[in-house]
């Protein structure tokens, strides 16, 4: 879940409209969230309210997106 936070934080306002077309989101600025790129896990578990107010904040359509690129991550 980290690798595709990082992914959909990371996305300029033009990948942002080819993506998302007439469903476009504002670029997202971690520090707005007290955070910083990269997320990271223990930014998961330790500010786990401010990346519960990032994931908040994208897109609805980026979800499952970040999901499916979580589910090809396989730990050793």
């Amino acid at each position: 879940m980290v690798a595709g936070i990082n992914w959909a934080v990371s996305r300029s306002a033009e990948d942002l409209t080819s993506a998302l077309g007439e469903q476009l989101r504002d670029v997202i600025y971690l520090p707005d969230f007290g955070l910083a790129y990269p997320i990271t896990l223990a930014d998961k578990i330790d500010n786990w309210e401010a990346v519960r107010d990032l994931w908040l904040a994208l897109h609805r359509y980026e979800r499952p997106e970040i999901r499916r690129i979580a589910a090809g991550y396989v730990l050793p």
